[in-house]
């Protein structure tokens, strides 16, 4: 497990360093690139090193039923994160524009 965090912590660090040379000639790409990827690696980190310590610390009964926990909080994040469809602006029966018949020419005005 001690590799694994050592091995993430240094291509974590190869990507700060990358970016940082990529900044200069794209900051908003760049910064966009580290929430997401920075969001995504934090995610990793935090899940494995619970993980390994629930293993080592816990029989196996007890690290079932963290999984189990975990799962609805999971779920709920999930939920709260997914997009809602936008509403349609209120059109009341005034502010719409009526659609009125197409006059030909040999009709009286």
């Amino acid at each position: 497990m001690q590799f694994l965090f050592s091995l993430l912590g240094c291509a974590a660090a190869w990507a700060l360093i990358g970016a940082s040379f990529a900044y200069v000639f794209a900051p908003s790409e760049i910064q966009r690139f580290l929430r997401t990827v920075g969001g995504a690696v934090a995610v990793v980190f935090f899940v494995l090193f619970t993980i390994g310590e629930m293993a080592h610390a816990v029989d196996s009964f007890a690290f079932m039923v963290a999984v189990f926990a975990i799962s609805p909080v999971a779920y709920l994040i999930r939920a709260r994160r997914a997009r809602r469809a936008e509403r349609p602006p209120n059109l009341r029966g005034a502010e719409r524009t009526p659609i009125m018949p197409r006059r030909f020419p040999g009709d009286r005005t």
